[in-house]
């Protein structure tokens, strides 16, 4: 009875430690497929077929063990024949897997074998050729145990060496621990070979107990070895595990480098970004340096054009307005003496009244006066606009004036005067004057640099006569007959501001130009007619004053330029004498066009 039960017990406690290895060769193989997804390689998933099948080898033995599956042979020969046979196929095709890998890494191989190993798709075929072979040989292996009707002796009980099919396994086990697991390791340093290369030990044990310790089937020996072949599967378990947790590790590792290194990249492109913004701000400072000196140069050379202009003509004027009233004296005086002649001697020789028919003496004494006026009205003219000029340039004053804004608008208009009648060039062929519109409210006087506030004005209205001339140089009077070239000019009075607006019909703004339209040097006009500094040097001197300026535009069918300027603007740049600015702008009042 005892007996029996040793045996049973025996047998129970093998059967559950073949299981277990079988389990455990079974979880390595997963892993070392999810190993070879994450990196590729070959070498894991091989081996892993390897303990595998050597796994379904245990499971065969177990079965065969516990006479679940029929044989030809005797069951108590089978027993401890598929336990070496198992053993021995366990370790051959250990070295065999060893060896493809090894090869496929050979540098003797041709290009194409060694793609085999390289490439995703290599290694995957690699992979599954190598299973369909094992699992060939394991199944030829199964099968020819299973229809063997004789099977050799393997237990010798009185010998020294109790088992001898077992040394050839150990055999192979010390060969691979002492020269092919080593180098393996060396040509592939993981935690997965190392680990490979220490399950030897209890794989040698193993074949130690069996070889030289076991006598019986289910014998201590026996279950001991069995137990260790559990080890020696677990052994390169723990390997690949370890192999996940430093893939873990570098993965961090390699995370935290990333996250570092774009942490570092973005605080480049934040310098490359505030370096970007210094440079374009460095460069908006020279273009508004560069149009500040090339305003204040053409400033300066306005100013002494004026004086020399002012001064070449004011001498010869004067002299021509002083004569003129001696001049108009004594034509009066002549043109009476005459009519007194001929009142007095109305009987006239026939030569003289021949003579005053032909000079037409009653018309000369008529029209002369009236030639006389006109001569003293052009003289006035040109001093008038002489002192206009002086008056816009603001030569004749320094310092913050009170100025009015209408007589500075009638200035402008003074001086554009040649090119709003149809004696310009581009209206005398379309036979159009420009209509001017104005619509002055009784604006306040406003504080101001005068000739700076004249100098934005100028400019809007310059540019508005531009646009008309480019529209009737378009032909747009010909597009809508009923078109008619206006400059329209407002004041209006917004308490403690003052609104300019000038607003012409003419061809308007493209899309594509309206956001660099007070960039400096930028100019849609052709070269020789303008320097791209107008709009630019106007908003420049209106936000100066503590004024915004805007415009709203539509192609083809006109602008319309909105300035606004406070009364009392207080500027940054200088204090202001209050007592001096108090003081009107000295502004002429223009002459109308004759």
């Amino acid at each position: 009875m005892d007996a029996v039960h040793h045996f049973l017990s025996g047998s129970f406690v093998h059967t559950i430690l073949e299981w277990s290895a079988f389990a455990a060769a079974t979880l390595t193989a997963i892993l070392a497929f999810l190993h070879f997804t994450l990196h590729r390689d070959f070498v894991a998933p091989v081996i892993g077929l390897v303990l595998f099948y050597a796994g379904c080898m245990d499971a065969f033995h177990t079965l065969a063990a516990d006479r679940l599956i029929d044989a030809a042979g005797n069951s108590v020969d089978l027993i401890p024949f598929t336990w070496a046979l198992c053993r021995l196929f366990s370790g051959v095709i250990l070295v065999i897997g060893l060896l493809l890998a090894a090869s496929a890494k050979s540098q003797l191989l041709p290009k194409k074998l060694r793609l085999l190993g390289t490439s995703w798709i290599g290694s995957s075929t690699l992979v599954g050729l190598v299973g369909i072979g094992l699992g060939m040989l394991a199944y030829w292996t199964i099968l020819w145990c299973l229809e063997s009707e004789r099977l050799p002796q393997t237990i010798f009980a009185d010998s020294w060496i109790t088992r001898p099919w077992d040394v050839v396994p150990l055999v192979l086990f010390l060969v691979l621990g002492f020269w092919g697991l080593p180098k393996f390791y060396h040509q592939n340093p993981s935690y997965f070979s190392l680990a490979l290369w220490v399950s030897m030990i209890p794989q040698v044990v193993t074949q130690l107990h069996m070889a030289f310790g076991s006598t019986a089937l289910f014998d201590t020996s026996f279950n001991i070895a069995h137990f260790l072949k559990i080890i020696a599967y677990l052994v390169p378990f723990s390997g690949l595990c370890l192999s996940y947790i430093q893939t873990n590790r570098e993965r961090a590792v390699a995370i935290g480098d990333l996250q570092r290194a774009n942490q570092s990249l973005t605080h480049l492109e934040r310098l490359s970004s505030d370096r970007a913004t210094a440079l374009n701000q460095a460069l908006l400072d020279l273009q508004q340096t560069q149009s500040q000196l090339i305003h204040a140069e053409k400033m300066s050379g306005l100013g002494q054009l004026v004086a020399g202009i002012a001064h070449e003509i004011n001498n010869p004027v004067g002299f021509i307005r002083g004569n003129l009233r001696h001049a108009e004296s004594y034509a009066k005086d002549l043109i009476g003496m005459i009519r007194e002649y001929q009142t007095t001697y109305p009987d006239r020789p026939d030569h003289l009244k021949q003579l005053e028919d032909e000079l037409d003496l009653e018309f000369l004494q008529t029209d002369f006066p009236k030639l006389m006026h006109s001569m003293q009205n052009g003289v006035l003219r040109i001093n008038s606009i002489v002192l206009a000029l002086r008056s816009f340039s603001g030569l004749d004053e320094e310092g913050m004036k009170l100025l009015n804004l209408q007589s500075s608008m009638k200035h402008a208009l003074l001086i554009l005067n040649h090119r709003l009648s149809n004696n310009s060039a581009s209206t005398q062929k379309s036979r159009l004057s420009i209509t001017v519109e104005t619509h002055y409210d009784a604006a306040p006087l406003v504080l101001c640099y005068c000739d700076q506030i004249n100098q934005v004005l100028l400019h809007l209205m310059t540019n508005a006569v531009d646009a008309l001339e480019e529209a009737i140089k378009a032909g747009r009077s010909y597009q809508d007959p009923t078109w008619q070239p206006t400059l329209y000019l407002q004041l209006v009075d917004l308490d403690d501001r003052v609104r300019v607006i000038v607003r012409d019909n003419g061809i308007g703004i493209p899309e594509a130009n309206r956001d660099q339209l007070f960039n400096p040097f930028f100019t849609t006009k052709p070269v020789g007619h303008g320097t791209g500094l107008g709009l630019s040097v106007s908003e420049r001197i209106v936000k100066f004053h503590g004024g915004s300026i805007k415009f709203v535009t539509e192609v083809n069918r006109g602008t319309e330029f909105q300035v606004e300027l406070p009364q009392r603007p207080d500027c940054p740049a200088e204090r202001v004498d209050r007592d001096d600015a108090d003081q009107p702008h000295r502004s002429p009042s223009p002459i109308g066009p004759t």
